[in-house]
């Protein structure tokens, strides 16, 4: 037998003896999903405290409102990103996080502006993570706290909460189930309107987790320049810096009244999006600045991974074709425009 050959044969009955003696020695890490374990000082398995789950909840602790921080509802809007009203009556605000054992900055406040609401705020799950989940145990969480004499309930298709207290005291519910892929899969938090709600009832929630296994784990904010990042593949607000002259955009004329913009973005979104436009605006060009009406539309036509498309038709006649212009606001610090890709 040669010497290399008769020295990876003591290596292996070296390493043979070493895992046996570790495994009368330490304990085998057990626990549930969702948890996580490692040793103790005394060499015993035990649950890791404070570990927080990997969150699939977008926004979850309400950090980012690109289109603006109070809206008064009463059709099905987005307000804070990635979580829209549910044609409920009602005013949803930003404001400071009030539970003091939750990490976030924030929170969401829904107020019933009208009898018999729902107070109610959802955030539909991405087919891409829906087809991800499906079959697999799945945790939500939230914290939570109102004032309604009827009852809190918190649900993510099948898996639900029933019976939250809405007595004014802080509460962290979580509820547990098997996740069931579905088109119209959402998480969402809300006042139960058919046990009788009133106008001023409300509800703060904040520190919203979506996690695989059967443990509700802490709430972990995310960056916030990370978090921006995941919301901006639903909805883009350009230029959401309140400047009174900004440009985002140039394009050449391609006729005495059009437009087609290049837009740059900082992230590929879900979709070639839908487009809003408000405030005033001009473009610049061919040494002239033509302001753009309110009647000008805007289509988005095209996307890559780091711009937009961007089409402006009905416009005055005032346009040289071939000729470049930049699209910006007209001392205007509330104009915007908005790439909506949300589900």
């Amino acid at each position: 037998m040669s010497e290399k050959v008769l020295n990876g044969a003591r290596a292996a009955e070296f390493w043979e003896a070493a895992k046996w003696a570790l495994s009368t020695k330490q304990d085998t890490l057990t626990g549930r999903p969702g948890q996580v374990v490692g040793f103790d000082a005394s060499g015993a398995a035990a649950v890791v405290e404070g570990w927080s789950g990997w969150n699939f909840a977008d926004n979850g602790g309400f950090d980012i409102w690109q289109k603006g921080t109070e809206f008064d509802a009463g059709s099905r809007i987005y307000t804070a990103d990635r979580w829209h009203n549910d044609n409920q009556v009602c005013r949803y605000e930003r404001i400071d996080n009030p539970f003091t054992n939750c990490p976030c900055q924030y929170a969401m406040k829904v107020t019933a502006m009208n009898d018999a609401q729902w107070l109610s705020v959802a955030q539909p799950i991405d087919p891409e993570l829906a087809a991800a989940l499906d079959g697999q145990t799945v945790t939500i969480s939230t914290w939570v706290m109102g004032r309604s004499a009827a009852p809190g309930i918190m649900w993510l298709g099948s898996i639900r909460k029933d019976g939250i207290p809405m007595d004014g005291q802080p509460h962290h519910v979580s509820a547990t189930g098997v996740f069931h892929a579905d088109a119209a899969a959402m998480v969402a938090i809300a006042i139960d309107a058919s046990s009788g709600t009133s106008t001023g009832d409300w509800q703060i929630m904040t520190g919203v987790k979506i996690e695989l296994g059967d443990v509700a784990t802490p709430f972990s904010p995310q960056n916030k320049a990370l978090e921006l990042a995941k919301c901006q593949k639903y909805m883009l607000v350009l230029p959401n810096n309140g400047t009174f002259y900004a440009g985002v955009g140039i394009g050449a004329a391609y006729g005495t009244d059009k437009v087609k913009y290049i837009v740059p973005i900082p992230v590929s979104m879900r979709i070639v999006p839908s487009v809003t436009i408000s405030g005033l605006w001009t473009a610049q060009g061919n040494g002239k600045s033509i302001a753009i009406p309110s009647s000008a539309r805007f289509v988005a036509y095209e996307m890559s991974a780091n711009a937009i498309g961007l089409c402006m038709e009905n416009c005055p006649s005032s346009f040289v074709r071939n000729q470049l212009y930049k699209l910006e606001t007209d001392n205007d610090p509330t104009a915007k425009i908005i790439f909506d890709a949300n589900l």
